[in-house]
């Protein structure tokens, strides 16, 4: 959009010089390449795609259309230079998270060598407690291993009832 209108805006200012004459000629033509050209001559050796007249412009117009491009202009480099302002915002940050995350690192590793030190307990207050900050070490129980339980004996092997035993319910005397 950018190289459009700036094409345009120099094709305006390049191909319409102030001539005494109403209405200025341009002519297109494709070369070889394939690539539109502009001009104000007719090439003798080529036919032009298209004819296109283009009305004079006035000395106020002329002014307008460099005021458009110079503020353009100046938009692109304010943008380009918000762009150079947050990239280096961005690398400012990175340095700072990457200091912070290093200084976390050692205060992490200082507070590790303390956990492991063997002055955990304190005498405060009259009593002996563990040393506020420092966390105890209470090892975990060990839990016996459960013996496996016994298999359901089989049908075969479970008693019936002796019909000649004296307590035998079913004995019918």
């Amino acid at each position: 959009m950018k190289n459009l209108l700036f094409n345009l805006i120099i094709l305006f200012l390049v191909y319409c010089p102030i001539t005494a004459f109403a209405v200025q000629d341009v002519y297109e033509y494709e070369n070889k390449q394939g690539v539109t050209e502009f001009t104000d001559r007719i090439k003798p050796d080529q036919n032009p795609a298209s004819h296109i007249q283009i009305e004079k412009r006035t000395a106020e117009q002329e002014a307008q259309g460099q005021a458009k491009l110079d503020a353009i202009v100046k938009k692109d480099q304010e943008f380009d230079k918000q762009i150079a302002e947050q990239k280096q915002i961005e690398i400012e940050n990175r340095q700072r998270r990457q200091e912070l995350n290093n200084q976390r690192a050692e205060q992490q590793a200082a507070d590790n060598k303390d956990d492991y030190d063997d002055n955990r307990y304190g005498y405060y207050d009259r009593y002996y407690r563990p040393i506020p900050g420092r966390p105890i070490h209470r090892p975990k129980p060990v839990h016996p291993i459960e013996k496996p339980k016994p298999d359901p004996k089989p049908p075969s092997i479970i008693p019936m009832p002796n019909p000649s035993h004296p307590f035998n319910p079913l004995r019918s005397k």
